[in-house]
């Protein structure tokens, strides 16, 4: 299996790379010739069953009625055309004329992208096609001479005319004049960057440059991409031993790999600063593996992109924050510790919650039971059944009524599932599944902040595909026909877990500005020796509480409509 980045990402290289080597795209002389196939307002038109290319303002036929197909390629300034004729393609130039004869079973046009360095090596005027003849795949130009022979049973062209291809069930790599850069000695070889490639040699696995150079040794498990809490993947790739140990590399820098030492990366910001786990303790590195904090804390997680931003520091089941010097900015001392913007955040003991600043000074008189995240300086808090509205100083108005509900802790959601799942009555599975339903103020924390996610909001007000409480409704019903199929006729008592996800990691943040996190939340059920994953679908954490839209299902198992 061979997956390949397309040549347009080569527009997207880092500037400093882009100062030290100048891309040039290879043009055929044929672009210089004034007199051309007009484009406009020229076009193919069919006439018995034969393409032509005729000059609509003249009615001249520039291409004649010859051809099964015309394909004009439209992402080089060159003007040509690849034709088609009696199952087979050629190629005409800008005039019309034939300078490759229909011989070919498949035929596609290369922009070739090169280093200064290379360009001054390039035969001038040249233009590549990967074409295929009897069954096989080579390299030809446009005066019809054969770069590569027609030797592999797939090709592709990278960076610098350095080819990937595959040859009697082994990959491996060549240049355009077919000097050897890598071995064809490889199960697979996927491009993880444009100057790197991952390369399979039975179970193991590892990685090479365009050269041939290794990177990394074939002798690891895995090495896959991973994405960050923000939900970027900036070629990043975590490679795992054979030892179950993991490291890190990104792939586009191809900087020394972290070595494979750890218990798990689990999280990187686009500064390359690394949270990694040892010894079942979160710490931080950098690139380099240098450790900017130690591994002594039971969790750890960016708050911000910016690394200068505190992080999310857990120890013993209390919250803190802390910086890159290990400085405690907030002390270690809360049950829960949320940002809810303007770099204030809530902060909550034995259930009631206060305003702190990032220095720690609270900011509200009085403790409220939840409190949500501030948009244009107001921010919800809830009191025993009331709602009211907080400034940045902490002055609260009013208190009207208010029926929001939800969870505001995931380790509550998992118990009261457990809970829900083992009752014997549906009283339980009913108040689950009100709270993880989105609500009026879930609705109304969509229009305050105008997130630009608003499906939600669209799907009740425009699209009128459901309303919150058959939502709900629909919820329940689901849950209930599951906990009825796969509860078995002792009732041995379920117990839940979190299944981690293929990042291994628990949320992901979608919004810094309005402290909107997700996550896929699939839940393993165990009853004795039966186990059952419910795959409850996206819950989304907005003003604080934890909702879904999405009927759940037994992963595998659709719902029933």
């Amino acid at each position: 299996m061979l997956k390949l980045y397309p040549l347009l990402i080569f527009s997207f290289l880092p500037f400093a790379l882009l100062a030290q080597e100048k891309i040039e795209h290879v043009k055929t002389p044929v672009s210089q010739d004034a007199e051309t196939v007009p484009f406009e307002p020229a076009r193919p038109i069919k006439k018995n069953g034969k393409f032509g290319w005729v000059d609509n303002s003249t009615g001249q036929t520039l291409i004649p009625f010859e051809y099964d197909t015309i394909i004009y390629p439209t992402d080089l300034p060159t003007p040509y055309f690849i034709v088609k004729q009696n199952s087979l393609y050629g190629v005409l130039n800008g005039k019309g004329k034939v300078i490759i004869e229909p011989a070919y079973q498949q035929l596609e046009n290369w922009t070739v992208s090169l280093s200064t360095a290379e360009t001054e090596k390039w035969p001038a005027g040249d233009l590549l096609f990967r074409a295929k003849k009897d069954e096989k795949w080579g390299i030809i130009n446009n005066h019809n001479k054969v770069i590569l022979p027609f030797d592999y049973s797939f090709i592709r062209c990278k960076w610098n005319l350095v080819f990937v291809a595959r040859k009697e069930d082994k990959w491996g790599m060549v240049n355009w004049k077919g000097e050897i850069k890598a071995p064809f000695q490889y199960d697979e070889m996927e491009g993880i960057s444009m100057e790197g490639y991952r390369v399979r040699m039975g179970k193991l696995n590892g990685i090479i440059t365009n050269n041939g150079k290794f990177i990394l040794p074939v002798r690891y498990s895995t090495i896959k991409p991973f994405m960050n809490s923000k939900l970027e993947f900036e070629y990043w790739y975590l490679v795992t031993g054979t030892n179950s140990k993991k490291g890190f590399l990104n792939a586009e820098k191809l900087w020394p790999a972290i070595p494979v030492q750890y218990d798990n990366i689990a999280d990187v910001n686009a500064d390359n600063i690394i949270i990694a786990v040892s010894a079942n303790k979160y710490g931080v590195i950098n690139a380099q593996n240098k450790i900017l904090v130690p591994f002594q804390y039971d969790q750890l997680k960016f708050l911000s992109i910016d690394y200068n931003k505190p992080l999310l520091a857990r120890v013993k089941g209390k919250y803190g924050l802390i910086d890159l010097a290990n400085k405690k900015r907030i002390p270690v001392a809360y049950d829960d510790l949320q940002p809810i913007s303007g770099g204030f955040y809530k902060a909550c003991n034995n259930g009631q919650c206060k305003v702190i600043n990032a220095a720690g000074q609270t900011i509200t008189k009085e403790e409220y039971d939840n409190i949500g995240v501030y948009i244009n300086g107001k921010a919800p808090v809830f009191k025993n059944g009331q709602l009211s509205y907080i400034d940045t100083f902490g002055v609260a108005g009013n208190f009207v009524p208010s029926d929001a509900c939800g969870y505001t802790d995931l380790h509550k959601l998992l118990a009261d599932l457990t809970k829900a799942m083992n009752a014997k009555n549906d009283s339980l599975l009913h108040a689950f599944c009100k709270n993880i339903t989105p609500d009026k103020h879930t609705v109304s924390f969509l229009k305050r902040s105008r997130y630009k996610n608003r499906t939600l909001v669209n799907d009740i007000e425009r699209m009128r595909a459901y309303t919150l409480e058959s939502r709900q409704q629909e919820i329940f019903d689901e849950m209930k026909r599951i906990s009825s199929t796969v509860q078995d006729a002792q009732h041995t008592p379920w117990i839940a877990a979190y299944v981690p996800t293929q990042y291994d990691r628990l949320t992901m943040l979608e919004s810094e500005p309005f402290c909107i996190e997700s996550m896929t939340c699939l839940v393993s059920l165990r009853s004795g020796t039966k186990e059952v994953t419910i795959d409850i679908g996206r819950l989304t954490r907005m003003d604080g509480f934890w909702k879904t839209s999405y009927v759940p299902f037994v992963a595998g198992i659709p719902p029933v409509n």
